[in-house]
């Protein structure tokens, strides 16, 4: 999949994220934002690479290692943010879309009150890396 098509899908995620999130569905909207996050990463990776091809590596699924991934994302975002309170944020939306959003999603566990934060917050963390995936792609026309 191609590094646009990787960026569309995170978008397609956002948005089914926020629909399930309005209809009560927490902890499916929480799993979408993991999803979206996988997929801007992706994106990023082929960007990096200059290859947009399904042969590259990092976009074979089997290939991934999921929190190795969102940890460079993270450090990414970190390197691109001249403000030190964003590259805190950043650190910490990557330890709630892992510890909250997803883990919570895998083990089938309440929501609980600090879910809304995390998802709010994996919300901004994948819209920075889908604009980082944006931008890049400008950059290598």
């Amino acid at each position: 999949m191609e590094a646009t098509l990787h960026i569309q899908t995170a978008k397609r995620f956002v948005a089914t994220s926020v629909n399930l999130y309005d209809e009560g569905f927490h902890l499916a909207a929480g799993e979408m934002i993991w999803g979206a996050t996988i997929q801007a990463v992706c994106a990023l990776a082929h960007i990096e690479s200059n290859d947009a091809s399904d042969d590259h590596p990092s976009a074979k699924s089997g290939n991934i290692r999921r929190f190795g991934i969102i940890s460079n994302a993270a450090h990414k975002l970190q390197s691109l943010s001249a403000d030190t309170s964003s590259a805190v944020t950043v650190v910490i939306a990557k330890e709630k879309i892992v510890g909250i959003l997803h883990n919570r999603f895998n083990s089938g566990e309440e929501p609980g009150p600090d879910f809304k934060g995390a998802w709010e917050l994996g919300l901004q963390f994948i819209e920075g890396l889908i604009e980082a995936a944006e931008q890049g792609l400008l950059g290598k026309s």
